[in-house]
């Protein structure tokens, strides 16, 4: 149909936990460092992000599933920045509203949204949560240098040597502990609407379980002082 397009979409997104960071109950009374494990936090909550494309600029006529498994749910709707009540800014990936709010991208082949974390952060969990299909391809890096550099991170994508020069892999081996791999896991596009592409730094790490005795998954898990970057296509 001209003039309606899909784009790419988000909810929820970069939901992060921090395991370590400097602050009580990592201190003792004489402000000295001790083993510690904090409560999880949700990182992301509330931050701004930086979206390379996002509709409505020129306004242009939006199209998503209402129902996860019902193609026939297809809806369209004008997507205005201009106007609040049709926007759909970056700033809905990290907001208070959950799932009633909702990024959603230009008609553009690929689009990346980047976090900066401000500080050094030990990770336990990224997810993003669609309100369109899943991208065929997505790539999570991090930066510990302000983003002048990008380390890769996870990469899903249903065709890893084409996407990123990867063969798919579904586990991690001991040489590799502390390297990116390429997974086809989570691209499927259904469900429609709330599928979900999560991440776990340590999951699957041979050497997680010495995670505290290993200064080299320790640096895999971190940030600092850091930002996240995740290219969606």
């Amino acid at each position: 149909m001209p003039g309606v397009w899909q784009g790419l979409g988000v909810l929820l997104s970069l939901q992060l936990a921090l395991l370590g960071l400097a602050s009580d109950p990592c201190y003792d009374a004489a402000r000295r460092p001790r083993y510690c494990l904090p409560e999880p936090a949700d990182l992301a909550a509330g931050r701004p992000v930086q979206a390379s494309a996002t509709c409505g600029r020129p306004p242009q006529r939006l199209c998503a599933f209402r129902r996860p498994g019902d193609a026939s749910s297809r809806r369209c709707r004008l997507c205005d920045g201009a106007n609040p009540a049709a926007a759909h800014p970056a700033a809905y990936l990290t907001d208070a509203g959950g799932e009633a709010t909702c990024w959603q991208s230009g008609p553009v082949a690929n689009a990346s949204l980047t976090l900066a974390l401000g500080g050094r952060f030990e990770l336990l969990y990224v997810a993003l949560r669609f309100c369109s299909p899943r991208p065929h391809s997505l790539a999570l890096y991090k930066s510990t240098d302000h983003g002048h550099s990008w380390t890769p991170f996870q990469f899903f994508s249903a065709r890893c040597p084409q996407a990123y020069g990867l063969p798919p892999a579904s586990a991690v081996s001991k040489a590799s502990d502390h390297e990116a791999i390429c997974t086809a896991a989570q691209t499927d596009p259904t469900p429609l609407v709330g599928g979900l592409v999560a991440f776990m730094p340590l999951a699957g790490r041979p050497l997680a379980r010495a995670f505290e005795y290993s200064p080299v998954l320790q640096d895999w898990a971190g940030a600092a002082p850091g930002s996240l970057s995740h290219r969606l296509g």
